[in-house]
């Protein structure tokens, strides 16, 4: 191009211009697919587990060169790109075959907090799905303006997080009570 009379310099400026636009528009790509594949070799998580990011959490339900797909509970789908997983913190709940539930509960300064504590571990001996070992355990957690509060802390196997959740949540509403003991507002 230079013998018939062409200018190098500005095919040359052109040329380096168009490729650095091109590998910049690629780099996000790029980084996305190279995280996929960190993903699929590494398996931090895999298919049908239930995990949590920065931002989403929901269970995997496909792991792709260029992103990984969550169910979200309320049946959503969130498509988050790879980069974003390996740049960021990720929880899996699945890796684990059991997990603790904690949950607080608060009692008027009035009453006693031995018999509620007492009514809590009570509650938790007698439910079918919490372990036994390690034991179940409640104890004061701290002393706020209008309230005692009780923390119980329970372990369980995965698959029955939410159910005890749930259930000790009711149970001990309802027993607290039928025993009079009071909860402030």
């Amino acid at each position: 191009l230079a013998y018939v009379g062409i200018p190098m310099t500005s095919i040359l400026t052109v040329f380096g211009t168009a490729t650095l636009a091109v590998g910049l528009s690629l780099q996000g790509g790029l980084t996305n697919m190279m995280d996929g594949i960190m993903i699929l070799i590494f398996k931090p998580f895999s298919v049908g587990d239930y995990i949590e990011t920065h931002t989403d959490s929901g269970t995997v339900e496909s792991i792709t060169i260029f992103y990984t797909i969550l169910k979200t509970p309320d049946n959503k789908v969130v498509l988050i790109p790879n980069g974003a997983l390996i740049g960021g913190n990720v929880i899996n709940y699945s890796t684990k075959p059991t997990r603790r539930v904690d949950l607080t509960f608060d009692i008027d300064y009035a009453e006693d907090f031995k018999k509620s504590v007492a009514l809590i571990l009570d509650i938790c001996s007698k439910h079918e799905l919490i372990l036994k070992d390690p034991a179940p355990t409640c104890r004061i957690a701290a002393w706020k303006e209008s309230s005692i509060q009780l923390s119980c802390k329970v372990w369980v196997n995965n698959a029955d997080y939410w159910t005890v959740t749930f259930d000790l949540l009711e149970t001990v509403y309802d027993e607290m009570n039928k025993a009079g003991i009071k909860i402030p507002y």
